[in-house]
């Protein structure tokens, strides 16, 4: 990334715990600058167990309500409109137990299991709306 458009759009330090700063630097560089992804392959250290991704979900409550709250264009994403749903139906503590449960179910296929991720995600999320 060029130092001017990093200058120019930094991160939001406001962010605490896990999640979504990213997402709202994009959001935030995007308004000023044209992002492209760049195709560059990694190492990693291994994925991270289900239970590590789910905990770290669990922090992110605070931080996905202050991404909604500075880009209310955002509110029109999926995982929005989900976690708004949840929230009307006050079902934030079904959606995490369902959700966390579908995840932990290896013998689900992979999709079933990320759409349980994604569940667990909105409950939390719905929780901190």
């Amino acid at each position: 990334m060029r130092a001017d458009c990093f200058a120019a759009a930094p991160f939001d330090e406001a962010y605490c715990g896990w999640g979504w700063e990213d997402v709202d630097w994009a959001l935030t560089a995007a308004q000023r600058f044209t992002l492209a992804h760049v195709d560059n392959p990694v190492r990693h250290g291994g994925l991270e167990t289900v239970d590590r991704l789910l905990a770290k979900f669990a922090q992110s409550g605070p931080n996905f309500a202050r991404l909604l709250a500075r880009h209310p264009s955002y509110e029109d994403r999926p995982g929005a409109r989900l976690a708004r749903t949840v929230k009307r139906h006050h079902a934030g503590w079904l959606a995490k137990l369902a959700g966390g449960l579908a995840a932990r179910i290896r013998y689900l296929p992979i999709r079933w299991r990320v759409l349980g991720l994604k569940l667990f995600r909105a409950g939390v999320a719905a929780k901190a709306l």
